[in-house]
């Protein structure tokens, strides 16, 4: 979601920085192809497969084309700061809030993806009546709105032109209070917390519900409630593990920016280790798809041109 938070033109001026900014800027280059290309596939497969135009599926290709963004839009803009121009203050902004805007998108993203497994599981009747395409869209839509003004207002109120002398980079136009309390206190901890209380208690709600239907005469309909759940149980807990990944990718750079912002030591090839580390979880996620759903698996297969691709009952009764 962001690059260092002090100047890196001038924490460049020494070898090891130096050859530090190298590395990382090859391994930003390395992680935004497998970014664009894993999540590329994600949309692909889902606009070009019937069986993949789900309500879920349509917050997964969200959340994939914010990743894709990221890797095509959000580390290169990352990236320009490093090379030394000199950049008018919009244009800095603009380049340095790219990432923040994504990310807030996909934490938005997840949140709906939670809720979305809860009402399935908790309320499936309800949710089959409701939860239509159209409505998905919509929340899509407001999601990407909500991403983009949550990351313009706080521009607003630490408005950092007046001390911006040309020299682009995201400490200077990013307040670093900003990146703290808005992105890491509100817009992360926050959601995360949310989305670990509702897996939870999705899981538990699960439970009970497998023990109720064991305890009753296995009737059809229950037979089939049985199925159902055990395949959205499935998804939930492959989305969890989605949100599991993301923080254990975003934590540590968002520690090392509350670190810095109360006094703590700046150490920038730390900095860049962490936010290469948040970058590729982008990269990640299509992997973590694949291996969610079989529907997407085989879609990947047709879409790389492989013969003989297995779709018979009993791997689509998986997806």
């Amino acid at each position: 979601m962001m690059a260092p938070a002090n100047n890196s033109s001038i924490a460049a001026t020494d070898e090891d920085s130096s050859s530090a900014i190298i590395l990382y800027m090859t391994g930003e280059v390395i992680i935004a192809i497998l970014t664009s290309v894993g999540n590329s596939f994600v949309i692909a497969a889902i606009v070009v497969t019937p069986r993949l135009q789900t309500v879920t599926n349509y917050f997964v290709a969200s959340l994939a084309a914010a990743d894709f963004l990221v890797g095509v839009l959000g580390i290169p803009c990352g990236l320009i700061p490093f090379t030394g121009l000199k950049q008018n203050y919009v244009s800095c902004v603009l380049v340095n809030i790219m990432i923040i805007i994504l990310t807030q998108i996909s934490v938005l993203g997840l949140c709906a993806v939670a809720v979305e497994r809860f009402i399935a599981i908790k309320y499936p009747y309800k949710y089959a009546e409701s939860c239509t395409a159209k409505l998905c869209l919509s929340i899509i839509v407001i999601i990407w709105l909500m991403g983009i003004v949550i990351a313009v207002i706080p521009l607003l109120i630490w408005d950092k032109s007046s001390t911006y002398d040309g020299w682009c980079s995201f400490g200077a136009v990013i307040d670093l209070r900003d990146v703290v309390y808005v992105n890491f206190f509100i817009c992360t901890l926050i959601p995360l917390g949310f989305m670990f209380a509702i897996y939870c208690y999705i899981f538990y709600v699960v439970k009970k519900q497998l023990r109720r239907i064991a305890a009753v005469q296995q009737l059809a309909t229950d037979s089939n409630r049985n199925t159902a759940l055990r395949k959205d149980t499935k998804a939930a807990k492959w989305f969890a593990v989605v949100i599991i990944l993301f923080a254990i990718s975003w934590l540590p750079l968002h520690i090392m920016n509350a670190l810095l912002l109360y006094g703590g030591p700046f150490c920038l090839p730390c900095v860049l280790v962490a936010v290469i580390f948040s970058h590729a979880n982008s990269a990640i996620n299509p992997i973590l798809y694949a291996y969610a759903n079989s529907k997407f698996k085989i879609a990947f297969k047709q879409m790389l041109g492989f013969k003989n691709v297995e779709t018979d009952e009993s791997m689509t009764r998986n997806g």
